[in-house]
């Protein structure tokens, strides 16, 4: 009996084996699995060096190479999945924008694709034919490196197939189907219409029967299906177990935990304790909430009740006014895959102003002379914005450099300041107590934001600094800042106050002199000369009274 849950758009376990089966239980019967692994490379007049996969693929074994035709032909085309089974395309137009003219190079997937709605051709068609109805069929697919996407519907479908391929190739599972000899499906661009690009395919059969190995509930993404162990994870699967049974929590994905807690995904619930951990560790927001971010998140935030230590602002330099013809791009999206960004509103496009921003308890991070612009590159307003073309000018119109300031912090904390440019290239210099520092990390196209870091700096309750073009003149172009600021310990107004109480009086006496003739690290040694003794009796005296 099988069971098919809705699946997601991608696959989160195909890893294993290609074209032979892994041996998952000792003494069991190898899986009737088999994987293809095909290029959508050309041998014929291709545009460049025909770049057929002849590397690894997964690890396991060889890519086979499909033959589109020559450059630019519309054709159709098929290749051999074994079994009587074929896999074929309709309507496609072969291309080639191989990135190296070595034959010896690993190619990489990288520059061999189809075509879809090439010449207003329409979407590219394909099918399976010939299969077993009580196969299990898992496709996939690979996009070109390069970024380059396709919209795939398979079995009435849609996946987006974005995933940037390297040397072994980076899948997304478009399918997993069963209960018929035939399935088809369809490409375009990633907007439903236009060239849709493709690299490869990989094409797994988990033959009819289904029960090499002891049986139990196999994952594919989303769906689950109750198969034999060996063929589950030859195919790719992520095996529950035997005696397993899928039901409706079988497959879901991992959800973001408490912060307090070890999960299975970057992350955790709370935004703000989440941001403060990562910090620290950027990995736990980019790779994995481990053992470690959850023992962090415990300290740091307050044993998650929450509260944190550590504040954290991500600010947007977009505008809400007249913003030179687009619309305004303030970033409303995942700021370090964790909290959102704040806006701030640098007013209309061109006007030359003073700007400031409320980092609460009292502090605030400002600009002067800073002329305010847009040129936003045209996302629609549901797409993350990714930092793309709000940003600030500065010297326009021979105006000089943009000044900025940090005001009204705690001369304990230590304050990390960080910018980033637009996309684009557009950098700036920037100047901060002293230290200049060139901003040029392009954003991540998913909006995350790369940010670099211009100083760290702790002792007082004002910092500033400027920025300019890139050569220390003319523009320099910023898109957003992250600021942290630590809270520190009691950083020396009242030194005498040994115990605590904002006074220096007996009880501090009483301790300094419990410590008397102490060497190495003493709290009773005021004047830091390494050891308690009548000059730090002296400098306390000369501290006796209320602390200020």
């Amino acid at each position: 009996m099988t069971r098919n849950t809705k699946f997601g758009t991608m696959f989160r376990g195909l890893t294993m084996a290609a074209g032979l089966a892994v041996g998952l239980f000792a003494g069991q019967a190898v899986a009737d699995t088999t994987t293809t692994a095909v290029d959508f490379g050309m041998t014929g007049d291709n545009c460049g060096p025909s770049p057929v996969y002849a590397g690894t693929f997964d690890g396991t074994s060889g890519f086979i190479g499909m033959e589109i035709g020559n450059c630019g032909d519309q054709v159709d085309v098929s290749v051999d999945i074994g079994g009587g089974a074929t896999f074929s395309f309709t309507n496609v137009t072969g291309w080639n924008n191989t990135d190296t003219n070595d034959v010896n190079d690993v190619r990489a997937l990288t520059g061999d694709h189809f075509f879809s709605n090439w010449a207003g051709s329409g979407p590219v068609s394909f099918a399976f034919d010939g299969l077993d109805p009580n196969d299990i069929l898992v496709v996939d697919f690979a996009d070109r490196k390069g970024g380059e996407r396709a919209l795939v519907t398979f079995e009435g479908v849609d996946t987006m197939v974005d995933g940037v391929v390297g040397d072994d190739g980076v899948f997304t599972n478009v399918g997993v189907v069963t209960g018929s000899s035939s399935y088809s499906g369809s490409f375009t661009g990633p907007n439903g219409d236009g060239e849709g690009n493709l690299s490869a395919a990989r094409i797994t059969v988990i033959r009819a029967g289904k029960g090499s190995g002891p049986t139990g509930a196999c994952c594919f993404g989303e769906s689950c299906w109750d198969v034999g162990g060996n063929d589950c994870v030859a195919a790719g699967g992520e095996f529950g177990g035997e005696g397993s049974v899928c039901d409706a929590s079988s497959c879901l994905p991992p959800e973001l935990l408490e912060c307090c807690v070890e999960g299975e995904l970057p992350s955790c619930l709370d935004v703000e304790c989440a941001n403060s951990v990562c910090v620290i560790d950027p990995d736990c927001c980019l790779l994995l909430w481990d053992a470690d971010c959850a023992e962090m998140a415990i300290d740091i935030c307050n044993g998650c009740d929450g509260t944190t230590n550590i504040q954290v602002a991500a600010i947007d330099f977009g505008m809400v006014g007249a913003n030179c013809g687009g619309p305004t791009p303030v970033y409303s999206g995942i700021f370090d895959a964790t909290g959102n960004f704040q806006a701030m509103e640098i007013q209309d496009c061109g006007q030359q102003i003073d700007v400031s921003y409320d980092l609460g308890n009292g502090a605030s991070f400002s600009f002067t002379n800073v002329t305010g612009w847009n040129n936003t590159d045209g996302v629609p307003d549901s797409s993350p914005q990714a930092l793309t073309g709000d940003h600030f000018f500065s010297n326009w119109d021979n105006s000089g450099p943009v000044s900025f300031s940090l005001n009204g912090l705690n001369p304990c904390d230590t304050v990390i300041l960080e910018f980033a440019d637009r996309r684009g290239g557009e950098r700036a210099l920037v100047t901060f107590e002293g230290v200049d520092t060139l901003i040029d990390g392009v954003p991540d196209g998913d909006g995350s934001g790369v940010f670099t870091g211009v100083g760290e700096v702790s002792g007082s309750d004002v910092y500033g600094g400027s920025f300019t073009g890139p050569d220390g003149g003319g523009e320099g172009n910023l898109a957003a800042a992250k600021i942290v600021i630590i809270p520190g310990e009691d950083c020396g107004s009242c030194p005498g106050d040994l115990n605590g109480d904002d006074v220096v009086n007996a009880a501090d006496l009483g301790l300094l002199i419990g410590e008397w003739g102490c060497k190495g690290t003493c709290s009773g040694d005021l004047n830091g000369d390494g050891m308690v003794n009548a000059a730090d009796l002296g400098l306390l005296i000369g501290y006796w009274g209320p602390c200020p």
